[in-house]
């Protein structure tokens, strides 16, 4: 249900954030850096083939929609791949969608990847949705808000049950001090 309504709100957003900054951009882009499988073993489409959709049914709406996925881990990346591949074939306009998949730890690649030329100065919707906070350090969110001219959309899936239920660990004081960019957490 939880994984329902995440994707069911990250529909409604990207799809008016594609037709509001459509409007005054040809050119979009969509990262999705935890990007998983882009679909649950239940048969059940992921945020990248939820994202895919979108790009194809506004496709009237911009010349190209770059999407860039990410998963570190290594089957996740090769299933996403194969399922990005299908899923990009059936889309009717698939010829103005482009799509990258990425094998890296988010906080290694998101920066590098949306201050490259090739994203530099095309807006850009960020979705964010770890499994648990580590990965995610505030720092390299905040840098993403504030490098593109054009500016920059964050969609963050924070879950705070997840760090709740560790904040009297030690050993994982320094990852949650990260993800907050802070350890006033600790007060």
């Amino acid at each position: 249900e939880h994984t329902e309504v995440k994707h069911r709100i990250l529909r409604k957003y990207l799809t008016t954030w594609t037709r509001i900054v459509s409007s005054a951009n040809p050119e979009l882009h969509y990262f999705d850096g935890f990007a998983g499988r882009a679909r649950y073993e239940d048969g059940e489409p992921g945020s990248p083939l939820l994202a895919l959709d979108v790009a194809d049914y506004n496709a009237d709406k911009f010349d190209t929609f770059h999407c860039t996925f990410n998963d570190y881990d290594d089957e996740n990346y090769n299933i996403l791949k194969e399922e990005v591949n299908d899923k990009k074939e059936d889309c009717e306009k698939g010829n103005k969608i482009e799509t990258k998949e990425y094998n890296e730890k988010f906080e290694d690649v998101a920066l590098p990847i949306l201050e490259s030329d090739s994203y530099e100065n095309i807006p850009s919707m960020v979705f964010i949705d770890p499994f648990g906070y580590s990965g995610t350090p505030f720092d390299v969110i905040s840098q993403i808000m504030n490098i593109q001219k054009t500016g920059n959309e964050v969609f963050f899936n924070f879950m705070i049950d997840t760090i709740r239920r560790f904040l009297d660990d030690e050993d994982k004081a320094e990852t949650i001090t990260r993800a907050f960019g802070t350890d006033e957490w600790k007060s």
